[in-house]
């Protein structure tokens, strides 16, 4: 990994960061409640938020109230800086022996 790209992991800090990583590469653009992000990816209420927060932090998801739904932002996927660390370290963590790795890595 390099310097980049070993930045970049120093801020997630929880699995869940990860997998909302993971969730927004995918799904670059969504209105969404907390409730949904934490079906959609399986973590408490409060991991997402903080994780959500993480995101947003790094720069790498942007957030804003709706009016219409209850409770629900709409976030925007936004690599910026990090656009030519991320795709490897998504393609990583894709892979089970990968996911692993950044899981054991994001603990200690």
């Amino acid at each position: 990994m390099d310097g980049a790209a070993r930045a970049l992991c120093h801020r997630l800090t929880h699995p869940c960061d990860l997998d909302l990583l993971m969730y927004f590469s995918r799904h670059p653009l969504a209105l969404l409640t907390r409730k949904d992000l934490s079906r959609g990816v399986g973590y408490h209420r409060r991991h997402i938020k903080a994780s959500v927060d993480a995101l947003v932090a790094a720069k790498l998801l942007q957030r804003c109230s709706s009016t219409g739904r209850p409770r629900a932002e709409l976030y925007r996927f936004t690599p910026g800086v990090w656009t030519t660390v991320l795709p490897g370290l998504l393609q990583f963590a894709s892979s089970a022996d990968g996911r692993q790795q950044l899981f054991q890595a994001l603990q200690s």
